[in-house]
C-alpha cells in the first residue's frame, strides 16, 4: 500500500513540474492582408547574416499612427509582421512615439531577432509608444555583454505637429523568449535627472504574458518611480541571477515560474505594492 501511496505521489509531483515547464503560447491569429510582411515589404532576409537592421527600423518608422495623421494615405499599416527566420540587427531597435500598433512574429521558436551589434546596448527601446504590442519573438543577445531587449523607457518628450511622444501606457509582451545571457529581458521605466536621460514619467498597465527568460542577469527589471501595475502573467524564468526585480511602484506575479535562481526568485526596493500567486519557487523573495 505504501508503495502504491509514493507512486502516486511522486506521478503527481511529476506531471505538475512537467505542466509548470509547458510554453503554452496563444494560438496564432494571422497573418493578415492590412499586416506590413517585412520580408515583402522591406527587402529584410531574415536568414541569419545579413544586417536586417535598416529594413526592420524603416518597418518601424513608417507605422501608421491615426491620432496624428501619420502614414494614413498611401498604404497605411499598424501591424508589423515577421515571417520565421533569424533576423539580425546591429543597432537598436526605436519604436518612437507609435500609439495602436503590433509587432507580431510568426512563430515564437523560430521568428528569432538576433543581436550581432557590440556591447552595452539595447535590442529595441519603445521611447514615447503607448497602446503597443510585442509578441511571439525570440530575442536573442547571442552572448554579447550588457545587453538590454525589450526596453520600455520615456526618455524625451516632443511634439513636431507630425509626430508626438506618448506616455508608457497599456502595453502588451506576451509570447516572446529571452535567449543570450542578457542582462535585462524587459526593463521599463527611467528617473529622470541623477545623471539619467529620462522624462520621470510613469510607465503604467504593463503587462508580460506567457514570456521566457533564459540565463538572464535579471529577467524583468521595473524601474520607474511611479510605475502603476505591472501584470505578469504565465512566465518561466530558468538559470537567471534574478526573476524580476522591482525598484518602485507595484507589479502583479500569477501562475509563474523560477527554476535555479541563482541570487533570488524576486527582488523588491522602495515597492510600493506587489501581488504574489507563483507555483513553483525555489529562492526567497528578497527586500533590500
Amino acid at each position: 500500500m505504501r508503495r502504491i501511496l509514493s507512486l502516486l505521489v511522486f506521478l503527481q509531483i511529476s506531471i505538475f513540474y512537467a505542466e509548470a515547464q509547458k510554453t503554452g503560447f496563444e494560438e496564432f491569429n494571422g497573418p493578415y492582408a492590412g499586416w506590413a510582411n517585412v520580408k515583402q515589404r522591406f527587402g529584410v532576409k531574415a536568414n541569419g547574416s545579413a544586417d536586417d537592421t535598416k529594413g526592420l527600423e524603416k518597418a518601424l518608422d513608417e507605422l501608421t499612427v491615426t491620432l496624428m495623421n501619420f502614414n494614413k494615405d498611401k498604404d497605411p499599416y499598424v501591424t508589423v509582421y515577421l515571417p520565421a527566420g533569424t533576423y539580425c540587427i546591429s543597432k537598436t531597435l526605436s519604436l518612437r512615439g507609435k500609439m495602436g500598433v503590433n509587432i507580431i512574429g510568426e512563430d515564437p521558436e523560430k521568428t528569432i531577432i538576433k543581436w550581432v551589434g557590440g556591447d552595452d546596448d539595447t535590442m529595441f527601446w519603445a521611447n514615447g509608444s503607448a497602446y503597443f504590442k510585442v509578441s511571439r519573438i525570440k530575442w536573442d543577445a547571442a552572448g554579447k555583454k550588457n545587453i538590454k531587449g525589450v526596453a520600455i523607457q520615456w526618455k524625451e518628450k516632443w511634439n513636431d505637429g507630425k509626430t508626438r511622444s506618448f506616455a508608457s501606457l497599456n502595453i502588451e509582451v506576451s509570447d516572446c523568449s529571452f535567449v543570450g545571457a542578457l542582462q535585462n529581458g524587459i526593463i521599463g521605466g527611467t528617473y529622470g535627472g541623477q545623471g539619467e536621460d529620462g522624462t520621470g514619467s510613469n510607465d503604467s498597465e504593463i503587462t508580460i504574458r506567457r514570456c521566457s527568460f533564459f540565463n538572464c542577469a535579471i529577467g524583468i527589471v521595473i524601474r520607474g518611480f511611479n510605475a502603476l501595475d505591472y501584470w505578469v502573467w504565465d512566465c518561466r524564468f530558468v538559470n537567471c541571477e534574478i526573476g524580476l526585480r522591482n525598484k518602485h511602484g507595484n507589479y502583479h506575479l500569477f501562475r509563474s515560474h523560477f527554476y535555479n535562481s541563482k541570487l533570488s526568485d524576486i527582488v523588491n526596493i522602495e515597492a510600493i505594492m506587489f501581488q504574489l500567486e507563483v507555483a513553483i519557487r525555489k529562492m526567497p523573495i528578497s527586500f533590500w
